[in-house]
């Protein structure tokens, strides 16, 4: 749904996406889609073909809105079977229909309940009373909200762009998750051992802290298959350094647990290099090669923040 009178910000269609190859013949399509209208109002109907006549989306219930920075569509739902719209932390992964209102904005934080996480997937399956799914993604890159209302019905909202849904009609929720992700890709085969018992935590005071953690589980018989280390380990916080003093005899002890416990490891670094302290290698080789993130033109000097004894002549 596009605004013919002005152009609004679309998420560029590039080699992320991959767009089926259609036929163009209506007849071989899966669904067909109604538009209904009088003088008073209008409303949209795609409807799964064949006996079922399930309808996927129907905004019949009314409360569309499309202004420049809000942006609102209301679409009853074939069930209450409804999954997705994450990442949003949850006792179920099916949906609680009693007016919940979770925001999609990419947020940083310790899982805590009603509040948005990392990510933001626009996109859920409902499963039909027969067993048959669907699924509806919405192209958006704006910050969301969806709200689920008792009737039953979705209330999906935008702060800008264009309302663009992509509608996946499956045989079953697997069918439609492969419909899906042959359009925004698919997931990356994990190695075997990633599929293993994994131990990360936030918060190790040195490397005696962490072997004592370790080891309890050890002696607790809990298996081990992968160890991850947050930033607790670092120099300082700076990416590809360790602490020597906290941390001394870190490479020993996990070439050891390889070695014995058959351990796998994994070091967190954060994408950012610091760079107020004269000899940090990453910073230096960085801005030798001159790969990092310049200030606009557009930014006068006087407002651009610079770490203490960084040098500006590369902006």
């Amino acid at each position: 749904m596009t605004d013919p009178a002005h152009k609004r910000y679309e998420v560029p269609l590039g080699e992320e996406l991959t767009l089926p190859k259609t036929s163009g013949n209506a007849a071989s399509a899966k669904y067909e889609v109604a538009l209904e209208a009088d003088a008073a109002s209008f409303h949209l109907v795609v409807s799964r073909k064949g006996s079922s006549s399930v309808k996927m989306i129907d905004t019949s219930l009314g409360g569309l809105i499309y202004s420049e920075h809000f942006l609102q569509f209301v679409t009853k739902v074939a069930s209450t079977d409804v999954y997705g719209m994450g990442e949003n932390y949850e006792t179920s992964f099916k949906h609680d229909f009693n007016y919940k209102t979770h925001p999609l904005f990419t947020n940083g934080r310790a899982p805590t309940r009603d509040r948005d996480l990392y990510g933001v997937h626009p996109f859920y399956t409902v499963v039909e009373q027969d067993g048959k799914a669907h699924g509806i993604f919405l192209l958006n890159s704006n910050a969301m909200a969806f709200t689920t209302m008792p009737t039953p019905a979705l209330s999906i909202k935008a702060l800008g762009g264009i309302l663009d849904f992509f509608v996946f009609v499956g045989d079953s929720p697997e069918h439609v998750v492969q419909l899906y992700t042959s359009v925004v890709g698919r997931p990356v085969m994990p190695p075997f051992w990633g599929l293993g018992f994994q131990l990360s935590r936030y918060g190790y005071k040195n490397l005696t802290h962490m072997q004592k953690v370790i080891n309890r589980n050890i002696n607790n018989h809990v298996p081990i298959d992968v160890n991850y280390l947050d930033i607790d380990y670092m120099d300082e916080y700076r990416d590809f350094t360790y602490d020597h003093t906290r941390f001394k005899g870190l490479p020993e002890y996990m070439k050891e647990t390889k070695a014995k416990n058959g351990f796998y490891w994994v070091v967190i670094t954060d994408p950012v290099i610091q760079g107020d302290k004269p000899g940090y290698r990453a910073f230096d080789e960085g801005y030798k090669r001159d790969v990092f993130v310049k200030w606009p033109a557009s930014i006068p000097m006087a407002q651009r923040t610079k770490p203490g004894k960084a040098p500006m002549d590369k902006s």
